[in-house]
C-alpha cells in the first residue's frame, strides 16, 4: 500500500529536518571550540601588568598625539637617578593597543641581522627635571607601520636604576589616536 503524496512529502520532510538537527548537533562544538580556542590565544597575547612607580612619571602630551606619533613627557621625582636608552633600545621601547578591553602588542620588527649600534644614547632622568621624547613610527626601525588607526594605544619604556641594567622599571603613557 502506498501513501498518499501529501503524506510522502511530510514524511521526507520530517526526515530531512531530523538529519539536519543530527548535523547541527554533531557539528555545533567545532565553531564552539575553535572560539574556545581563539578566546584562550587572545588572552594569552594580552598583557595584564600595571606599568607604574611611585615617583617616576610619562605621560602623552595630549595635543601632539597624530596618527604618525605621540610625544610623551618624562618626570623623575625621587632622589634616584634613573636612565634608559630612549627609542633607540630594541627591546625597552614597546607599543601595545587596546582592544575588546584587552592590552595586546603591536607587531615589531627584529634588528636587521648585521646591524649593530656602536653607541646608544643614554638618556638620565633626574629628579624634578622633565624630558620630552617624540616618538614617530614611520622613522623607528622596530615599528613595521607608518600611521596608527584610530583607537586607543600604551608605549612602554623600560627604565633603569643607576647601577645595573637589572632592576628594569617599566613606564606606559596612554594615548588615544582619533
Amino acid at each position: 500500500p502506498s501513501l498518499p503524496p501529501s503524506a510522502n512529502a511530510r514524511a521526507g520532510e520530517t526526515m530531512l529536518l531530523t538529519l539536519k538537527k543530527l548535523i547541527a548537533r554533531l557539528f555545533f562544538p567545532v565553531p564552539f571550540i575553535f572560539l574556545l580556542l581563539a578566546a584562550g590565544l587572545l588572552l594569552s597575547m594580552a598583557d595584564w601588568r600595571v606599568y607604574g612607580q611611585e615617583g617616576l612619571t610619562m605621560t602623552a602630551i595630549e595635543r601632539s598625539v597624530t596618527p604618525g606619533s605621540v610625544t610623551v613627557e618624562i618626570l623623575n621625582t625621587t632622589e634616584e637617578r634613573l636612565w634608559n636608552y630612549g627609542d633607540y633600545s630594541q627591546d625597552g621601547c614597546r607599543l601595545q593597543r587596546r582592544l575588546w578591553g584587552l592590552w595586546l602588542p603591536m607587531r615589531r620588527e627584529a634588528r636587521p641581522e648585521g646591524t649593530v649600534c656602536a653607541a646608544l644614547p643614554v638618556f638620565v632622568y633626574e629628579q624634578g627635571a622633565p624630558q620630552r621624547f617624540t616618538f614617530r613610527w614611520a622613522d623607528h626601525f622596530l615599528m613595521p607601520f607608518s600611521k596608527l588607526e584610530p583607537g586607543r594605544y600604551r608605549l612602554i619604556l623600560e627604565f633603569y636604576r643607576e647601577g645595573g641594567k637589572d632592576a628594569a622599571v617599566p613606564l606606559a603613557a596612554e594615548f588615544e589616536v582619533r
